[in-house]
């Protein structure tokens, strides 16, 4: 019964990871749902690193200040839309090619060159008095067409957040995400593993920084991140589509000022 909750705690702390700063922009009111998203720097047309925070889970205190009956509805699939014109190339880094099993009992060694960013997150699990608001960090590697996420769950009280190192909470794991590009926007698409709804575990909050990578290719210099070519009004739209278990789908948009 242990490994099944350690199992169960740490599951629900990983998909706290999408999840990717402060708050700019935000869901409906009432909601405590956000998303903001940066390309660093922010000109057009050049190499950059990205910082993004998502809050996806949709807060329901149910009007009282008892914090004990407030409900949490779970994200299904979350799909981070980038500015029209950014581009992610992973050709740039070096690709893991190790399967995720692998990735994770080598607790990321498998993969190490490969290493692109890194991340924090909070999960929630049980439900009333009992509830844990649980951390873990979060390693970010490279892969064709995608994105591993080394996810290291932590004991209640320990990691992001919590002004405490991580105490590792069992073995970490890996989570996936898959990056389309159609008419110029890239998208990140993450599922939540059913496990996780399954179990009611509910991702709050998934913050994730990806480096500044960059090499050259026939003398010229492409990067795993680029910025759009045009700053339409001075700003960059990006936006998080959240369809949820048990709640109307939102999307919710941030602006970034570039030049």
């Amino acid at each position: 019964m242990r490994k099944l909750f350690i199992a169960v705690l740490a599951a629900v702390i990983a998909v706290s990871s999408f999840a990717v700063l402060a708050i700019a922009g935000t869901g409906p009111a009432g909601t405590d749902t956000s998303w903001t998203f940066d390309f660093k720097p922010a000109k057009k047309a050049k190499p950059a690193a990205t910082h993004s925070v998502i809050e996806p889970a949709v807060h329901d205190d149910k009007g009282t200040a008892d914090p004990d009956d407030d409900t949490y509805a779970s994200a299904k699939r979350t799909t981070i839309v980038f500015p029209k014109g950014g581009g992610i190339d992973t050709s740039v880094p070096k690709l893991c090619k190790a399967g995720g099993s692998e990735l994770a009992n080598s607790r990321g060694a498998a993969c190490k060159s490969s290493a692109i960013g890194t991340g924090a997150a909070k999960s929630i699990i049980g439900e009333g008095a009992s509830r844990q608001f649980l951390n873990a960090d979060i390693k970010a590697y490279n892969k064709t067409k995608g994105i591993y996420f080394l996810i290291q769950p932590c004991f209640a009280g320990s990691g992001p957040t919590s002004g405490k190192p991580c105490t590792p909470l069992g073995n970490p794991f890996v989570l996936e995400g898959k990056y389309t590009l159609k008419n110029s926007v890239v998208r990140l698409i993450v599922p939540t593993p059913k496990a996780l709804l399954d179990n009611h575990v509910i991702i709050q909050r998934f913050e994730l920084k990806t480096n500044n990578i960059t090499k050259k290719r026939n003398g010229k210099v492409v990067s795993y991140a680029t910025t759009p070519g045009k700053c339409p009004k001075g700003k960059w739209t990006s936006q998080a589509d959240i369809l949820y278990v048990d709640h109307a789908p939102l999307t919710i948009k941030d602006t970034q000022s570039c030049g």
